[in-house]
């Protein structure tokens, strides 16, 4: 099982943070894209000073000011790979989190997979089963590479919602794991 980690970013210091996060959990086949919105310049030397690789470095000469969502948009539509995983350049997996995404994947049929998140350290997402604003992120669900069902963020702060909901709309389901895997925000993995 090959999966794909997708890392839209506007070339925050902290993405580094959030690849190492990927990068240290990898397994051979894995890929790497980071999609950089308008601060390519910035990103280039980020990755390059932590000598971290990409597999795919898309850039976006013009700044979408919609928190990555349109080149998170496009890249789904170049990436390979059995699953897909998007995360946010300010966020970090959890140590042993792409093992158990792996684990869980592997035990059940071929769905978008949304997990659980600490976010801003103040109460784990989601609270309840369900697709609602301020319940879900992205940066939850893992989404099997089949390009016509993937969703779509929508171009307003709450883009990551609008994806899930058409994301649940194409598969007409989706697979919810009560496992944390990711940390939302600036704070310390761990």
């Amino acid at each position: 099982m090959k999966l794909t980690f997708v890392v839209p970013t506007i070339g925050r210091p902290c993405l580094i943070r959030s690849l190492k996060s990927i990068t240290t959990q990898m397994l051979p086949g894995d890929r790497l894209a980071v999609v950089a919105d308008g601060f390519c310049d910035q990103t280039e030397k980020l990755i390059k000073e932590a000598g971290i690789k990409p597999d795919y470095f898309l850039k976006n000469p013009k700044r979408h000011g919609d928190w990555g969502h349109t080149p998170r948009n496009m890249a789904f539509g170049v990436v390979e790979g059995d699953y897909i995983l998007t995360i946010d350049d300010d966020d970090a997996y959890l140590p042993g989190s792409v093992e158990l995404i792996r684990s869980r994947l592997k035990q059940s049929d071929p769905y978008p997979h949304m997990f659980r998140m600490y976010w801003r350290g103040r109460q784990t997402l989601w609270e309840h089963p369900n697709i609602a604003v301020l319940n879900v992120s992205t940066q939850m669900i893992v989404t099997p590479n089949v390009k016509n069902k993937f969703g779509t963020w929508g171009k307003r702060y709450e883009g990551d919602f609008d994806y899930c909901v058409s994301l649940q709309e194409k598969w007409g389901k989706v697979i919810w794991c009560p496992e944390v895997i990711v940390r939302y925000g600036p704070d310390p993995v761990g």
